[in-house]
């Protein structure tokens, strides 16, 4: 796939095969009596927040890093964020949208597999009692990928997801330009993005 390298070009990417099933997934979690779902786009350039409430409680949100944005779900009234037991938690993590995952390793072309990181589709789970009934570490989101599970079992993630789900489909990226062994940004970005959740 070829991804743009100027800053002024831009490309559709075409839909994604494993974003099919994702969608009628989550589709299907949706109509379940006990769930919601929600869907909606957006669009944002380097540095800027995005954000999309939901759910009356919920925030899903991008939150601005070096090189692109990171995925956030907060409740209201905590700061916290209920999407950091998104597996996997050493990388490659798909809450981390970075220009760099799209390039090769030296930065001089697309991204031709030599850069083992999530593309277009980036799923991600979320829970309020991440932090609560479960354990998770309360550490700041950047920090995320050093934390040691400890007593987190699998038990507990399923539990994760089977509270929130959801998944961004970038639509639409605009990259800095080629420069040999230095790490792309992201300088604009359009996606779309599907969140299916447990209703009590």
């Amino acid at each position: 796939m070829c991804l743009i390298a100027a800053i002024k070009t831009r490309r559709r990417f075409a839909p994604s095969i494993a974003f099919v099933p994702l969608l009628l997934f989550l589709a299907a979690c949706g109509q379940q009596p006990a769930r919601q779902q929600i869907t909606f786009t957006g669009a944002l350039k380097a540095g800027e927040r995005f954000q999309h409430p939901f759910g009356g409680r919920f925030t899903f949100a991008l939150v601005p890093d070096d090189f692109g944005w990171v995925i956030i779900v907060y409740e209201q009234g905590r700061i916290e964020d209920l999407a950091r037991l998104t597996l996997p938690f050493h990388g490659p993590n798909p809450t981390q949208i970075a220009g760099w995952h799209f390039r090769n390793e030296d930065n001089t072309g697309p991204n031709d597999g030599t850069v083992n990181q999530p593309q277009e589709v980036r799923e991600f789970i979320f829970s309020p009692e991440v932090g609560r009934s479960i354990d998770a570490p309360p550490t700041p989101w950047l920090r995320r990928l050093h934390f040691r599970p400890g007593s987190l079992t699998m038990e507990d993630i399923d539990r994760v997801a089977s509270f929130g789900r959801g998944a961004l489909h970038i639509e639409q990226l605009n990259l800095s330009p080629v420069k040999r062994g230095d790490r792309a940004r992201i300088l604009e970005m359009k996606f779309s993005c599907i969140i299916s959740w447990s209703n009590p």
